[in-house]
């Protein structure tokens, strides 16, 4: 399975005062078969980026490609596509 992150920005409360920006820009692409450690400190936006690996959040910008599954803002997948799109993760 490969993953892939193209140009894909998430903001926390985006149009608030308390707006954050966790990702930004991120270009990654992951492949079948590779051991892949996400590290970093605190806030750096690792559990938001295996969030959006599993579709828990959707990008701010940006698209994250899931072999032919895409979680994009414009692409809305609802109910039983979701759960497929989970269970192939």
């Amino acid at each position: 399975m490969q993953i892939k992150f193209n140009h894909t920005y998430f903001t926390y409360n985006p149009d608030t005062p308390f707006k954050v920006d966790a990702l930004n820009d991120i270009n990654l692409s992951l492949s079948e078969n590779d051991i892949t450690a996400i590290v970093g400190r605190t806030g750096s936006g690792k559990s938001t980026l295996v969030q959006l690996i599993n579709k828990l959040l959707t990008p701010t910008s940006g698209e994250v490609h899931i072999n032919d599954l895409v979680n994009a803002k414009k692409v809305k997948i609802k109910g039983k596509r979701i759960k497929e799109f989970r269970k192939e993760i």
